[in-house]
C-alpha cells in the first residue's frame, strides 16, 4: 500500500522524476502549487472556531497567524504523514508547512485578488512541472497513468529528496537511486524492439 511503503512509492514515482533537472525543476514547483491548492482551501474560512488555548499557538506574529479552514486540515495530515515518513525529516519541513499556512491567509484577509495569486501559483507551477516531464525527462507524469496517489506523494518525493541531497541518509539515498534506476532499465528492456516485427515474417516456398 501507497500510504505504508514509503520505499516502493519512492521507487516508483521516481521513475518518472529521474533526470536531476528536472527532479530541480519539480523541487520549485511543487511546493508552488501546494501553495496554491491550500491557498484555494482556505477560502473555505474557518470549519470550527479556533480554541483560546490553541491561538497563541499559532499566533508566530501579528500578521502571520491562520485559522481552522480546510487548508490548516490539509496541512495537519500532511504533517502526520511525515511523521509517519520520519520524524527527523517532519520537523525540519514543519516551518514550510506553516509558512503556506500563514501566507495564504494573510492574503485572504488583505486582498481580494487572493484567488488570481493562488490559481496562477498553481498553473505556472503545473506547466513548468510538464515541461521538465516532457523536454527533460522524456516521461509523461505518472498521474496519466492512473496513479493518482502521486498527487498527494509528490511534495514529499522532493522534499525528502533534496533533504538527501543535502547529506541527510546518504546511503539510503544511494539505495534508492540504484533501484530507480534498475527499475528504469528493466522497464526498457521489457519493452518490444520497435524495428523487430511481433509476429514472425511468413516465407513462401518456391514452387517446383
Amino acid at each position: 500500500m501507497p500510504f505504508i511503503n514509503f520505499r516502493e512509492t519512492y521507487v516508483q514515482f521516481g521513475k518518472s522524476h529521474y533526470e536531476e533537472n528536472n527532479i530541480i525543476m519539480h523541487m520549485i514547483c511543487t511546493p508552488l502549487i501546494l501553495w496554491g491548492v491550500i491557498g484555494f482551501a482556505s477560502l473555505t474560512g474557518p470549519l470550527v472556531p479556533t480554541p483560546d488555548w490553541l491561538a497563541p499557538f499559532i499566533q508566530f506574529s501579528p500578521e502571520g497567524t491562520f485559522d481552522l479552514s480546510l487548508g490548516a486540515f490539509i496541512m495537519l495530515f500532511y504533517f502526520l504523514y511525515s511523521l509517519a515518513l520520519d520524524f527527523i525529516y517532519a520537523f525540519l519541513f514543519f516551518p514550510i508547512l506553516i509558512c503556506i499556512l500563514t501566507t495564504t491567509h494573510y492574503l485572504i484577509q488583505t486582498t481580494p485578488d487572493a484567488p488570481h495569486y493562488f490559481y496562477l501559483a498553481f498553473i505556472c507551477g503545473a506547466f513548468l512541472n510538464h515541461v521538465g516531464h516532457y523536454f527533460i525527462e522524456k516521461r509523461r507524469p505518472r498521474v496519466y497513468e492512473g496513479d493518482f496517489f502521486t498527487v498527494f506523494f509528490a511534495y514529499f518525493y522532493v522534499t525528502y529528496t533534496f533533504l538527501m541531497h543535502l547529506g541527510y541518509r546518504t546511503e539510503f539515498y544511494q539505495e534508492l537511486r540504484q533501484e530507480i534506476n534498475q527499475s528504469i532499465q528493466s522497464s526498457s528492456s521489457s519493452k518490444p524492439d520497435p524495428a523487430t516485427p511481433s509476429h514472425p515474417s511468413k516465407t513462401t516456398t518456391p514452387k517446383n
